[in-house]
């Protein structure tokens, strides 16, 4: 195995760790500072985290009545977690990949 190759498999899971949780808490801190701000547009700024769950909603059949007081469950947050891992692997990888290839400039 190339060392190019070896270092774009260790990056990626770095990446898809690192990404999510690092964008999860420049969110808290931008609503910390910017609270009044942002409350109409938040939904977006945590679209890039959540979109599992829309897939989610949109894949999975809605209850007759809508429940307010109930969590999704642990199975929902596990989900959530391992298809943003994936995702933001998938991309460190791509990125790198894609960073390797360019020429180096000299």
């Amino acid at each position: 195995m190339k060392p190019e190759t070896k270092k774009r498999f260790i990056w990626s899971p770095v990446g898809g760790l690192a990404i999510p949780i690092a964008y999860f808490f420049l969110l808290i801190l931008l609503d910390k500072f910017f609270h009044s701000a942002l409350t109409s547009s938040s939904k977006w700024f945590s679209l890039p985290l959540l979109w599992p769950a829309y897939i989610y909603d949109y894949v999975t059949p809605k209850p007759a009545e809508p429940v307010v007081t109930e969590l999704p469950g642990t199975g929902f947050w596990v989900y959530l977690m391992v298809a943003n891992f994936l995702l933001y692997s998938l991309l460190t990888y791509l990125f790198l990949k894609l960073r390797q290839r360019q020429p180096r400039l000299r």
